[in-house]
């Protein structure tokens, strides 16, 4: 009991901290808040409900939905989904209003590959790929990589920021099959390396033993070069 109530006190001194912030307010003003409008990933079927009432875009069972960035207290990541009447208040549309937020989250949360000793023990930091050529991809033996974005925050949106799938795919030569270990990374394999089936039973496996708050989906995803296309294969 000690422990909830030292919880819930947490989480009203946190909201009484937004919104002495003030960022909720300017919500119906689009040219104070579009700077902050990010993408942060969610799994549309065990967030349906909430989602009836928000903006997104939908690939398989992963939802990248419209939220506004407001920082980081006491350690914990703080945004806010907006909700879908502010459309009409912004005189935007859907699109427009994703690709902002988009490029926004491309800017503020930077995409990253980590190699599975950083993941799991944060033994070295996040290695920028856009421009460079990182040690996870010299050493890639196939085991797989994993992509992210600076500090983990909403880390699994990486894979669908623009060029990113492309730049990968073309330092690895390949097509790419991925899949979510959860909304903080995803992992990427050769194509020619692994099949669906055997990422979808790792993906399985995970989600029955470990479990998580965090988690995404279970289904597989092919990047594939030539459309330059992201799709669901499993």
């Amino acid at each position: 009991m000690e422990e909830i109530v030292e919880e819930v006190r947490d989480a009203l001194k946190m909201a009484r901290q937004v919104s002495e912030m003030g960022v909720l307010d300017k919500v119906d003003r689009y040219d104070e808040i579009r700077d902050s409008l990010i993408l942060r990933p969610l799994n549309y079927d065990a967030n349906a409900e909430k989602l009836d009432k928000g903006i997104f875009y939908q690939i398989g069972d992963v939802a990248l939905v419209l939220y506004i960035n407001i920082g980081s207290m006491k350690d914990k990541y703080v945004s806010s989904m907006v909700s879908s009447n502010v459309l009409s208040i912004w005189e935007k549309t859907k699109k427009e209003v994703i690709e902002t937020a988009i490029r926004n989250t491309y800017r503020l949360f930077p995409p990253r590959t980590v190699d599975v000793y950083s993941l799991c023990f944060g033994l070295s930091e996040e290695q920028e790929f856009m421009h460079t050529v990182p040690e996870t991809v010299k050493n890639n033996q196939g085991d797989g990589i994993f992509v992210t974005t600076v500090n983990y925050v909403n880390g699994a949106i990486a894979v669908f920021m623009p060029g990113v799938m492309e730049r990968l795919s073309e330092l690895l030569e390949s097509d790419i099959y991925f899949g979510f270990l959860n909304t903080e990374a995803a992992v990427i394999h050769k194509s020619n390396l692994v099949s669906p089936g055997v990422i979808q039973d790792a993906l399985r496996f995970q989600n029955h033993n470990c479990g998580s708050e965090e988690f995404l989906s279970e289904k597989v995803y092919f990047y594939s070069r030539e459309r330059d296309r992201i799709e669901v294969v499993g």
